[in-house]
This record gives structure tokens, sequence and C-alpha cells, in this order.
């Protein structure tokens, strides 16, 4: 089980997350990814995987979709008026609130880029 505190962005708020609480259960999800690492790289050599320690377990609270950037670089910003436009101030008073636990049942495993309609793939 996890416990999810802090909020935190990336891309200019385009992507804003809770992140889990560092305690002995983020260490064995930690653990654990690294030894499905492990596993793919020793029967999968040539698919492309992070290095280790490059993935922290977090929720994916709020994404702008990529057809709503103007371009997808980093000073992107919505040019569809009707997607919410966040800056950090708005969410600073959360950051360090404990949003609760979830007890890990299953895990996905996701690409890490961005498909054409914004989402992971």
């Amino acid at each position: 089980q996890l416990t999810f505190s802090s909020v935190g962005n990336y891309n200019n708020c385009n992507l804003v997350w809770v992140g889990c609480k560092t305690d002995d259960d983020l260490k064995k999800m930690v653990e654990l990814e690294e030894q499905i690492l492990y596993k793919f790289r020793e029967h999968l050599p040539t698919i492309d995987l992070p290095e280790e320690g490059d993935w922290t377990p977090h929720i994916a609270i709020y994404k702008t979709p990529t057809s709503a950037l103007q371009s997808s670089d980093s000073s992107s910003t919505p040019i569809n008026p009707s997607i919410p436009t966040l800056s950090e101030e708005s969410f600073e008073p959360y950051s360090d609130v404990e949003f609760g636990t979830q007890q890990v049942l299953e895990i996905d495993f996701l690409q890490l880029r961005s498909a054409p309609d914004g989402y992971y793939i």
C-alpha cells in the first residue's frame, strides 16, 4: 500500500501529480520496479527501458491534452480557452497534504511517450 502526499507539476503545470510519501512501502515498490526492470533486461535486452531510479510512483491528477497545446515545448500554452490553465500557486497550498492510502493490487506498464491524443500509451 502507498500513502499519497505532496503535489508537483511538470511542463509548466501541463501535468500535475500527487507523489508518494517516502516510507517502507514506497521502498518496497521501488525494489519491485528494480526487479521487474532487471528481468526485462535479462530476457528482452533490446527493449528500451528507463534507467534504474528514473521512476517515481505517482498519480497524475491533471494533464492538458497535447492536442490543446500550441507546441510540445515546455513553454506551451493552451490554445483552447475552455481548457483551464493552472499555475504552481493554484495547488501550492496542497503541497504538504496527505491524500490517503491506496492498496496496490496490480501494476500497469505504460510507455513514457505521448500518444497523438496526449495520453500515455
